[in-house]
């Protein structure tokens, strides 16, 4: 019989023992290895997580800052915004102020500044034709209803003869207006005639009234100036007829201020009753009492 077979139950029992307990030195050695390795990959991650905390703190605070500075600006945009609609409102009101003393300035010069107003006056000739051509000659009075003098007053006008229809109602105004808007160089004006210069030229007081002469001559009257009268639906035998209108305006300044002003005005001619005058006959003269000047109804042109 060999030696191991001659091995006694304790021997291989003592052998089994000292086999286990190898195995059981080696496994725990693997594991300690195994926690090594977790602990060595768990430190790191705590390292990177502690890094990623530290980055977060970091943004936090910053956005923190970020936020305080952006409540800072915005609390100085708000001040500076309700600075700002102060201000706006401070020049809104200081405009208006501005606006209501300088109405105020113009409503105290305008009641104080001289005013022209002109009415008809006297007939001084009859109406007479020589050749065709008509001659006449009124008076107006022009008078200062303002406080302070008028001053370089001149008068300018303009003769036409009017056609009796629907312009009637507009015509007159209209070359009123065109007339006047010209600068005071018409050789139509009575001054311009006698050559007076800016100098020469009036100047009237307040309350103070003055006369003043309109005296034209106009040229033969064309056909399209002749008015067929009265009209072919009135069934009465017709005549030629003439509807001379002036047309003219005042210039002047008020005290020594050189701002321009102006006063129209309009004048029919006619003849007959004053009631119910009618259109001047073509080549009959109109006796000095039975011509007729009357301010034309619908105004008298552009005044300022």
């Amino acid at each position: 019989m060999d030696k191991d077979s001659q091995e006694s139950p304790t021997e291989k029992l003592e052998k089994d023992i000292k086999t286990g307990e190898i195995w059981l030195i080696a496994i725990n050695g693997l594991l300690l290895i195994t926690n090594i390795c977790i602990a060595t990959i768990y430190y790191g991650q705590l390292g990177q997580m502690r890094k990623a905390t530290e980055a977060t703190r970091i943004a936090a605070d910053a956005a923190k800052g970020t936020l305080e500075e952006v409540r800072k600006g915005g609390a100085d945009t708000h001040e500076l915004a309700v600075a700002a609609g102060r201000q706006a409102d401070a020049s809104k009101a200081l405009a208006d102020l501005t606006a209501k003393q300088f109405t105020a300035s113009q409503r105290l010069v305008e009641s104080q500044r001289a005013s022209i107003s002109v009415a008809f006056a006297s007939v001084l000739n009859p109406v007479t034709f020589h050749d065709g051509a008509l001659s006449f000659a009124f008076s107006v009075t022009m008078r200062n209803n303002g406080r302070l003098p008028a001053n370089k007053v001149k008068v300018r006008y303009k003769p036409y003869f009017s056609q009796w229809g629907n312009n009637i109602f507009s015509e007159p105004m209209e070359r009123q207006r065109d007339f006047c808007g010209n600068p005071n160089i018409s050789r139509d004006s009575r001054i311009a005639l006698r050559g007076l210069t800016n100098e020469d030229a009036l100047t009237i007081l307040p309350g103070e009234p003055k006369e003043w002469q309109i005296n034209f001559g106009m040229g033969q009257p064309v056909d399209s100036d002749i008015i067929e009268w009265p009209p072919p639906e009135s069934n009465l035998p017709q005549t030629k007829r003439v509807y001379p209108i002036v047309v003219g305006c005042v210039d002047y300044q008020s005290g020594v201020m050189t701002e321009p002003h102006q006063t129209g005005f309009i004048f029919e001619i006619k003849r007959g009753d004053r009631r119910m005058p009618t259109f001047i006959t073509l080549g009959e003269d109109v006796r000095r009492e039975d011509a007729v000047v009357e301010q034309y109804f619908f105004g008298q042109g552009k005044s300022y």
